[in-house]
């Protein structure tokens, strides 16, 4: 008998409620048992993960106003190992480089092509066993 998998840990940093619906769908479907919690501003973010040891973090480039890549340094200093993916609307080449080079793991731009294929990406980062 299979002994039951301990849950992935996800924090959803995601001001659009559409969005982070569709997020909690894709791991929930592919990445079952999965604990999810979802923020919509940076400051509720650092309190999450003060408190919490995430195996994945996705976010907006911009949440709540606030812009992501100010805050990757201090991101990383609770989560080194815990691979951030930036799934953003207002995605250009200057922005994906600058987060990129600060630790962000994937920068990808919000469209059906890439929601569909979202499922393959997490993969490289959650392991299912």
């Amino acid at each position: 008998m299979d002994k039951p998998r301990k849950p992935i840990y996800v924090l959803i940093m995601e001001d659009n409620n559409y969005h982070a619906e569709l997020l909690t769908e894709i791991l929930d479907r592919y990445f079952s048992p999965v604990i999810i919690h979802i923020v919509d501003s940076i400051n509720v973010a650092f309190d999450f993960i003060k408190q919490t040891k995430y195996d994945l973090i996705l976010s907006d480039s911009i949440v709540g106003g606030v812009p992501l890549l100010e805050h990757i340094k201090e991101i990383r200093k609770n989560h080194k190992n815990a691979p951030i993916i930036v799934i953003t609307g207002c995605g250009n080449e200057t922005s994906a480089a600058k987060l990129i080079k600060r630790g962000v793991n994937e920068y990808l731009v919000k469209t059906k092509e890439t929601l569909d294929g979202l499922q393959h990406i997490l993969e490289k980062y959650l392991s299912k066993g």
